[in-house]
């Protein structure tokens, strides 16, 4: 009978994960409109080689 509230408590533990990550992606969804932010400066500053 041990084996059952130990897969319980993982399912509960991942399902709050789940439910965490869906919150934050809705609130930065919603923050931003659904667009991308752009960047106020270039990701590579320097030139290729």
């Amino acid at each position: 009978m041990k084996r059952k509230p130990d897969y319980l408590r993982k399912l509960l533990i991942l399902n709050v994960l789940f439910l965490t990550l869906s919150i934050v992606i809705t609130i930065n969804l919603l923050e931003t409109g659904g667009r991308p932010i752009p960047q106020a400066t270039p990701a590579v500053s320097q030139p290729a080689q």
